[in-house]
């Protein structure tokens, strides 16, 4: 807490200077801060902002980027976000509900390329080659962690049996678990553990 409190304190101290109140004013930008361990209060976009960092230090690692590739990588990352799907893809329409469908109507995610025309073919071309296999790198390492959340999502139920009851804690070296029985017989299987003994009882 002493740390985040010399950290608003710095953040007020900015925020207090001529040059950014003249750069904010005139935006109606309202500088609000968190409240820390709060998810109700910012944690949606705290959850994707640590997305967005966690995968660009994968796709980007040690490279040093500037302004300009820095912007493009930013621009893609963004792109493919506000393009994943929040829905379960419907096989009649193929179509699932996206950020980009609530910010534009079009629904495609085109990033500038700023062009100059000291720039050659060659250039442009290796420019968007760089950028397309981070986005790609930053893509496939967003399908394995969205698209499988959501599929784990789906399953609410868990698939293997469930224990009647379960007893109070007792002092032992090994853990008793025990499997509900379709028969008039219950099986049970003693697991060596370090924990205490749970028990089942009918």
């Amino acid at each position: 807490m002493h740390v985040h409190g010399t950290l608003l304190n710095e953040l007020d101290k900015l925020r207090q200077e001529p040059k950014v109140q003249a750069f904010l004013r005139p935006l109606n930008i309202e500088w609000k801060h968190t409240v820390p361990h709060a998810p109700w209060a910012g944690g949606l976009y705290e959850r994707l902002i640590s997305i967005f960092k966690s995968i660009f230090r994968v796709a980007v690692g040690k490279q040093l980027l500037d302004s300009s590739e820095m912007t493009t990588v930013a621009i893609e990352i963004e792109a493919i976000i506000n393009s994943r799907p929040l829905t379960i893809i419907d096989d009649e329409t193929m179509q699932p509900l996206r950020p980009m469908d609530f910010l534009s109507s079009q629904g495609y995610a085109v990033s500038p390329l700023p062009i100059r025309r000291e720039h050659s073919r060659d250039y442009l071309l290796n420019y968007w080659k760089e950028g397309a296999i981070i986005a790609d790198e930053f893509w496939e390492k967003w399908q394995t962690q969205y698209l499988q959340t959501l599929r784990d999502r789906k399953q609410r139920e868990h698939k293997g049996p469930h224990a009647d009851c379960l007893g109070a804690h007792r002092s032992s070296t090994q853990r008793m678990l025990a499997s509900g029985a379709h028969h008039q017989h219950q099986s049970k299987q003693t697991v060596p553990s370090r924990g205490p003994e749970y028990r089942t009882r009918r």
